[in-house]
């Protein structure tokens, strides 16, 4: 048996797991813990109402983000298609593309009031 100090053997550093929200994650090889929440099969809501209002405030925080950013993508990519309108209907290209600007500029509304 080798001695400890003279062990050429070094641990590696703990990497500490994350998960998308930046909360520790738990280690791939332990089971997740076992939560008894029963939900409606219909809804997908749990029937434990201090569970569910907990979980919405949690999800609300946590995909706000997410949203604005694709609002944000969601403009983008409707002005890039007013090419297309100018690919196929160019006598009314001008006029679509000031609706298409409206309405991007309302997406981007929501985005920055959400």
């Amino acid at each position: 048996m080798r001695d400890e100090k003279t062990s050429s053997h070094h641990p590696s550093p703990r990497v500490r797991l994350v998960d998308f929200w930046g909360s520790p994650a738990q280690e791939a090889s332990a089971p997740p813990p076992e939560v008894p929440a029963p939900f409606h099969p219909l809804t997908l809501s749990f029937r434990d109402k201090a569970l569910e209002s907990a979980f919405l405030c949690d999800h609300a925080v946590h995909s706000l983000s997410i949203v604005r950013l694709s609002l944000f993508f969601a403009a983008v990519l409707y002005v890039l298609y007013s090419w297309l309108d100018f690919q196929f209907v160019p006598a009314r290209a001008e006029t679509l593309l000031l609706f298409r600007s409206a309405g991007a500029v309302f997406l981007l509304g929501v985005a920055a009031f959400s």
